[in-house]
């Protein structure tokens, strides 16, 4: 994978703690994103983080729907299944190209 263009190059005049904390937020790899708590004690948001006035849930999201092999093939699956569930009239379109592929799981990941 290609690590892209450097956000100081898209942003030059952006802060260096601005750049650093959305560099970390786009992270490809989601294990290596901070997690809400963190970025709001990220530096770039020091001035305006107020810890009383943001609430943390007490219980954990299950996110086992999420859990699946990370690659290029699985990533596009899932956003293809998610078109689909707003856009259903494509399956039926693009029957032919999901067989050829081995997608015919599609309608049902879109159903989860």
């Amino acid at each position: 994978a290609s690590p892209g263009v450097e956000l100081v190059i898209l942003f030059p005049s952006a802060a260096a703690d601005a750049l650093a904390l959305a560099s970390e937020l786009l992270s490809f790899n989601p294990e290596e994103r901070p997690d809400a708590v963190a970025a709001l004690e990220h530096a770039y948001l020091a001035e305006d983080h107020i810890e009383e006035d943001e609430p943390v849930a007490d219980f954990v999201v299950d996110w086992a729907w999420d859990s699946f092999a990370t690659s290029r093939d699985a990533l596009q699956r899932r956003v293809y299944a998610e078109a689909s569930r707003f856009h259903p009239e494509i399956l039926k379109r693009d029957q032919e190209e999901l067989t050829r592929k081995g997608w015919n799981d599609i309608a049902e990941l879109a159903a989860r």
